[in-house]
């Protein structure tokens, strides 16, 4: 069982995209920028990323390479079984 609170991106601009590099470098500790404050590394283990959600995406997809639902509504991820 995994315990990690499920995380989402809603809105996937200029810090969306931010957010999703600083989840995914974080996760795997490779390029940490010494930006991050507040013992990012720490509270982010306790989250997974799991979907980002934009109206620019045409349909809704799975990445299995990064692990990320995509979605085009936030109604799609709430319908979403995953």
């Amino acid at each position: 069982m995994d315990d990690k609170t499920n995380l989402a991106i809603i809105g996937y601009g200029y810090m969306g995209e931010i957010y999703r590099k600083a989840c995914t470098e974080l996760y795997s500790q490779e390029k940490i920028e010494t930006y991050y404050k507040y013992n990012l590394p720490g509270i982010l283990k306790g989250f997974k990323l799991k979907a980002i959600v934009d109206t620019k995406f045409t349909d809704s997809n799975y990445q299995a390479d990064d692990g990320i639902w995509y979605f085009n509504s936030i109604e799609a991820m709430v319908g979403q079984d995953n």
